[in-house]
């Protein structure tokens, strides 16, 4: 039974037409960023370098991550003031023009872009059940709605892969073109790296379908899947930790914001601490859990609509 609608789920993918454009979109959004990281180096005439970049980025989209670009916004604001007319040269070798490629990747992954189109994908894919009624068809599925969401699940987590293979290539593809050399930098962490972000990309993508089967909303499953891969829902949570704590006085690094999918997926680096591997894993077991409850409350209580 599974094998049968999962069958029919994969194909009822293959013909929407966003499933191949969000690649296209997925490519150009890649190519722009892989020639801004490779190409251009605005970071460097104020003596930043790559590391100093990526140590900057682990802050993610929490308040001591703003408060981190904060800081450098104003160390780049006097160097404005104070440098002379030296002119200086941009375009050229970019701040990663001698990045490996797991190195690049991250840059691509932490972005979250990827998942943006992938809840745009999730969106219309669940979605589209909804708006055209299709479970209504679905007739030997209704004492099989569990397997059905399965099946739905496990389609959902292919286009995932996709995604993010196809990110890979293209951040390799990039790099072929822009950077200095192409280092696959192949390692144990790196692998790691690879899995544990492909891992919390496809529990993204599940919690998104399960929001949008909540809400019964292709619209919804797509404003709120943007939303978080935007960060802002994780820099609204951190800002209101950082304000409680200072209010309270509580010295404490703890925030609601570094258990978040995005904010996990945005500040994980390829050279990731046994702490941050944990977190990332438990954080992704905890809302696998989540989405499959919810699907499976609504699965037992809503008829097929």
């Amino acid at each position: 039974m599974f094998l049968r609608l999962f069958k029919s789920e994969l194909f009822r993918a293959s013909k929407f037409k966003s499933t191949y454009i969000l690649i296209i979109v997925l490519f150009v959004i890649s190519m722009f960023l892989n020639l801004v990281t490779l190409k251009f180096d605005f970071l460097g005439v104020y003596g930043m370098d790559s590391e100093q970049y990526i140590r900057l980025a682990e802050g993610g989209n929490s308040m001591e991550g703003v408060n981190d670009a904060a800081q450098v916004g104003t160390i780049m604001g006097e160097s404005m003031v104070t440098s002379n007319t030296e002119e200086v040269k941009i375009l050229g070798e970019g701040l990663f023009y001698s990045a490996d490629i797991p190195t690049l990747f991250q840059i691509h992954v932490s972005d979250l872009d990827p998942i943006m189109l992938l809840a745009i994908f999730v969106g219309i894919f669940a979605g589209d059940i909804i708006s055209t009624g299709v479970n209504k068809n679905l007739v030997i599925s209704n004492n099989k709605r569990n397997l059905l969401f399965a099946a739905r699940a496990t389609v959902i987590a292919i286009y995932a892969v996709i995604i993010h293979i196809f990110t890979w290539l293209f951040t390799l593809f990039g790099a072929a073109i822009w950077a200095e050399k192409v280092d696959l930098g192949w390692s144990q962490h790196a692998v790691g790296y690879w899995f544990v972000s492909l891992l919390l990309t496809i529990v993204f993508a599940i919690l998104i379908y399960a929001i949008t089967v909540l809400t019964k909303s292709k619209a919804a499953g797509i404003t709120i899947g943007v939303v978080l891969s935007t960060g802002a829902l994780s820099l609204i949570i951190s800002i209101a930790d950082w304000a409680i704590k200072k209010k309270l006085d509580v010295k404490s690094d703890f925030s609601v914001a570094n258990y978040l999918l995005t904010e996990n997926l945005g500040s994980l680096r390829v050279d990731y601490t046994n702490t941050a591997l944990i977190r990332a894993l438990v954080v992704a077991a905890f809302y696998t859990v989540v989405g499959i409850v919810v699907v499976a409350v609504i699965n037992k209580k809503r008829d097929l609509a």
